[in-house]
């Protein structure tokens, strides 16, 4: 399920487009979590609303291409998610959300669309948010400085599974790509983009 027939050149799945009973299931389930959470004790919930997720491409120009009111304002998948969180679990249940500053894909987020979904989380009364980067269309551009390689690709669904010549044949030909096309690691890689949604924020 997915708000759009966009396929990803990562998971290379299809998606079935949701129809408006799916979007309010969705939010309905999410609310229901968050309820879920508060009764076995939790102190509060984080939205996961980056990476390219199922709220994230709510929130994506490039994968919500959706003319009804999830598409014609693209926050509004998250706004409602937010409020049934408040719902189902109390308004006095601390709820956050993390998001993507940039997706690295053409036609996709950028920081000023970003900061402007931050606005509006602010009026929604979200205490707080966790600004991070990059979708799975890109994994390898999430991860930053050294990670252990041979783990990452035990457990990728693309390489995970296959046999060990095959898995050798695409560590020596695709990895190098891959490994070609991600950003330079280096210290505090996402404090600028943090810093601009702030300016516009007071969490």
């Amino acid at each position: 399920l997915a708000p759009g027939r966009y396929v990803s050149p990562y998971f290379r799945t299809r998606p079935r487009v949701m129809r408006e009973g799916d979007v309010l299931a969705a939010v309905e389930a999410f609310g229901e979590a968050a309820r879920r959470a508060r009764d076995a004790g939790f102190d509060g919930v984080e939205v996961h609303a980056a990476h390219g997720y199922l709220v994230h491409q709510f929130l994506s120009p490039l994968v919500n291409r959706r003319t009804d009111r999830w598409g014609r304002d693209r926050t509004t998948f998250l706004r409602d998610v937010v409020r049934a969180i408040r719902v189902h679990a109390g308004p006095d249940f601390p709820g956050f959300v993390k998001l993507s500053a940039t997706e690295g894909r053409p036609g996709g987020m950028e920081v000023e669309d970003l900061a402007e979904v931050v606005h509006v989380l602010e009026t929604e009364g979200v205490e707080a948010v966790q600004i991070s980067t990059g979708t799975m269309d890109l994994p390898f551009g999430i991860f930053r400085g050294g990670f252990p390689t041979s783990a990452t690709l035990e457990h990728n669904p693309v390489f995970g599974g296959r046999g060990r010549l095959e898995t050798a044949l695409l560590v020596r030909l695709v990895l190098p790509r891959l490994r070609a096309r991600m950003p330079r690691s280096e210290e505090g890689y996402n404090v600028a983009a943090a810093r601009r949604v702030k300016e516009g924020t007071s969490l």
